[in-house]
């Protein structure tokens, strides 16, 4: 019991250690203390580190230095959500509203107001190409629906898109609940 307690109590401290100065104002609740020490839950990233991925970076130069791989800051593409979807399943889990809320924070940031993006929906490779097409545009439309209908994000920013099984995220594991995701592209 001890042992456990000192590890909760770790935990906290090297969270509060790691916040910015703004962050460290408010303190770290049981269900986010309970997210960061469950090795299967996926942390939520927040309204400014979404911004900074989906902002993309402009060079007036026409060679750049390097391509910057998706996730990357100012990449213009998160390449997963992570929002996890039951297997044939497009409905959001009541645990997706908390990531989702950031992203609609971070769409209608003043950095991203303009522009306008793409969200991609992406399945496993189980069941037939068709119906994957057609349930990975469902589990965009769920996204879509659920920024523009509940955290008013403007509907004419976003493009739902399903490409189905066809860029799997995990392909030596084409099965995997990680193909299951969304991503959010930056359009130009």
């Amino acid at each position: 019991m001890k042992v456990r307690t000192l590890a909760i109590v770790m935990a906290a401290l090297v969270v509060a250690g790691s916040a910015t100065a703004q962050d460290r104002s408010q303190p770290i609740d049981a269900d986010d203390l309970a997210a960061i020490l469950d090795p299967q839950s996926d942390p939520v990233l927040q309204a400014d580190q979404i911004v900074a991925i989906l902002h993309p970076v402009s060079t007036r130069s026409i060679v750049t230095d390097h391509e910057r791989a998706p996730g990357d800051w100012g990449s213009g593409v998160l390449p997963d959500l992570k929002l996890r979807f039951e297997a044939g399943s497009a409905r959001l889990a009541p645990s997706a509203g908390a990531q989702l809320d950031e992203l609609a924070r971070a769409l209608n940031s003043e950095l991203l107001a303009e522009h306008r993006f793409e969200i991609r929906g992406h399945t496993d490779a189980a069941g037939g190409e068709a119906m994957n097409v057609e349930l990975s545009k469902a589990r965009a439309e769920a996204v879509v629906g659920y920024l523009a209908g509940q955290r008013d994000v403007d509907l004419a920013r976003l493009k739902a898109v399903g490409v189905g099984e066809a860029e799997l995220a995990r392909p030596d594991q084409p099965d995997s609940e990680m193909n299951r995701r969304v991503e959010v592209r930056a359009l130009r």
